[in-house]
């Protein structure tokens, strides 16, 4: 949702969670969000009727990994410069956005942004709105998929936690190493379990991680 400098600088604090910035929004963690109150301006809370539900947001740097968050109870309202993307209610009944968020934080997308997406563009920033995010291509949820889909689904609610700790209790020491290695771990899993999904062979596995190093 679109705010001008002038206008934020006149908003009183309020019951909305507003992303201020881009780089506010991290791999399942907001770094900073801005309370503010927009009650008296009809169409900006017409706007937040429509965003503020359940929902991933995200933005793509071109040559750098796509960085998604899930927001699951729908909090959180977007700048206009990240992209919400929404489900069906059909695909709903079977997938959450924490399972979303944890395929579109793989290396897979990732890889399929850069190479064919983005693959004859120039500039240095793309914004993945409709034209492009309509061609992600996110696994058929069926029998053989059911199951690699609820381990994403807890595997992401474990990361989201540890996200949190991580930040909130600004570990120290050992213990930041110790939170950082369990981060770690589980992108890991998530990545193995995104593999599963698109049936990616070693060999394909092996383009992918080099290919964003």
């Amino acid at each position: 949702m679109y705010i001008s400098d002038e206008e934020k600088s006149h908003l009183k604090h309020g019951k909305y969670k507003f992303i201020n910035k881009v780089p506010d929004v991290s791999r399942y963690y907001i770094n900073k969000v801005k309370e503010i109150d927009i009650d008296k301006n009809k169409a900006w809370k017409e706007k937040a009727s429509r965003i503020l539900k359940p929902r991933v947001f995200f933005k793509v740097l071109r040559g750098k990994r796509i960085v998604v968050y899930p927001d699951q109870q729908g909090v959180f309202l977007t700048t206009e410069k990240l992209v919400n993307f929404f489900l069906k209610k059909e695909v709903l009944d079977k997938v959450s956005y924490y399972a979303l968020s944890g395929i579109l934080n793989s290396k897979v997308p990732s890889f399929f942004i850069e190479k064919v997406l983005f693959s004859m563009t120039t500039e240095t920033s793309r914004v993945m709105d409709l034209i492009y995010s309509k061609y992600l291509p996110i696994p058929k949820i069926d029998l053989r998929t059911q199951g690699a889909y609820k381990k994403l689904d807890e595997l992401v609610v474990a990361m989201l936690e540890l996200q949190q700790t991580y930040h909130e209790q600004k570990a120290v020491g050992h213990e930041k190493e110790r939170i950082e290695q369990q981060i770690k771990q589980l992108d890991w899993e998530i990545d193995e379990e995104v593999y599963k999904l698109y049936r990616i062979t070693e060999e394909e596995k092996k383009i992918i991680e080099e290919s964003l190093k």
